[in-house]
Parts: C-alpha cells; sequence; structure tokens
C-alpha cells in the first residue's frame, strides 16, 4: 500500500498512475491532478481538497475588479446621461449602487472564508443580473422622463 498520509501533495500530478489502496487521509490534495488514475479502494479520509490558495485569491480578485469596473460605469454612463440630457442627478442609484457593492464584498469574503467557491460564482452571476436590470430600469425610467 502506497501511503501519503499527511503530507503536501498540493498542484501535484498523479495523471494515469495506478495507485490502489493508496492512503492519502489527512493530505493536502489541493489542485492535485487524479485524471485517469486508478484509486480502487484509495483512502481520502480528513483530506483537504479543492483549489489551491492562490487561485481562489485570484477569482476573488478578478471577480471584485470586475464588478467594481461594471459597476462604476454604469453609475457613469446614468448619472452623465441624465445630468447631460435633463439637467438633473439622481444621488439615490448611488446610495443603491454602494448598499449594494457592500452586501456583495461581504457575502463574497464570508464564501471564500468558508472556501465556497460554487456560492462565489452564483453570488457574482445574480449581482450582474441584478446590474443589468438596475441599468435597464434606469434606461426606461430615463426615456419616460426625457
Amino acid at each position: 500500500m502506497i501511503q501519503f498520509s499527511g503530507q503536501n501533495l498540493q498542484n501535484r500530478s498523479f495523471r494515469g498512475q495506478n495507485l490502489t489502496g493508496a492512503n492519502f487521509s489527512k493530505a493536502d490534495i489541493r489542485g492535485a491532478n487524479f485524471s485517469n488514475t486508478i484509486l480502487k479502494d484509495a483512502n481520502f479520509s480528513n483530506a483537504i481538497g479543492g483549489l489551491p490558495t492562490k487561485w481562489l485569491v485570484t477569482l476573488i480578485l478578478v471577480s471584485h475588479t470586475l464588478t467594481i469596473l461594471s459597476t462604476l460605469s454604469s453609475i457613469g454612463i446614468i448619472s452623465i446621461l441624465r445630468f447631460y440630457l435633463g439637467g438633473y442627478f439622481f444621488e439615490s442609484n448611488l446610495i443603491f449602487i454602494s448598499l449594494g457593492m457592500a452586501v456583495f464584498f461581504t457575502s463574497i469574503v464570508i464564501a471564500a472564508k468558508k472556501q465556497f467557491l460554487n456560492t462565489i460564482v452564483l453570488i457574482t452571476i445574480i449581482i450582474i443580473i441584478i446590474c443589468g436590470i438596475t441599468f435597464a430600469i434606469s434606461n426606461s425610467v430615463f426615456i419616460a422622463f426625457k
């Protein structure tokens, strides 16, 4: 029986190997590649799995950056158009978006600490949809005022 118990095996490739009966208990296997590996009767009890920490941090930073850029551009475009064409500016949009961003960042931090990558992706998709709906409603209200 092959023993990997308690070892740091992050990003290691076991691709195509026969690891029948191998013991991976309490091993750190984040980012390990087990493609086409025979793992019959292998023991993964208490093994640490999932994405490597660097990948998780990178995904969070990219999603934050994209969210901030899209939010700021939406706020900027709507505000400039309303001020230029209508001569008025709605501060309520800024307050609404700021609160939404605060909730988003808080939920991302909580999800990252709990290592819920699926939750992070779902929250990002929901925020993008909400921003799109908000933008569509703002445009329709803007057209009604015009």
